[in-house]
């Protein structure tokens, strides 16, 4: 990298820890949906139906998740990847001066 003159460019990520929350949050309410009806399968199909019907419920809840539409964006993810950029709302009503605003 020396012999070609290539830096390295780091840049520090801000707000990791919100966007880590946000993967937990979708995370936990997909297994919550997941288990409540993986129960239900497991008790009245047979085994090698079982994984099929496992699989076609977790796409229905992708599915469904990704038409939901989002309290932040004012729509749903699938409309928002197709878009370029996407402004988001606050997530918090500040009582204090924010951007160029502060002192």
């Amino acid at each position: 990298m020396d012999k070609y003159n290539i830096n390295i460019q780091r840049i520090k990520a801000c707000f990791r820890h919100m966007s880590m929350a946000m993967v937990d949050r979708y995370t936990g309410l997909f297994e919550l949906r997941v288990f409540k009806n993986q129960y239900a399968i497991e008790f009245f199909l047979p085994t090698s139906e079982c994984y099929k019907e496992r699989e076609r419920f977790a796409r229905r809840i992708v599915d469904n998740t990704n038409n939901t539409p989002t309290w932040l964006i004012g729509m749903n993810p699938n409309d928002a990847t197709k878009l370029e950029q996407v402004y988001s709302k606050p997530s918090v009503k500040y009582n204090r001066p924010i951007g160029v605003d502060e002192p």
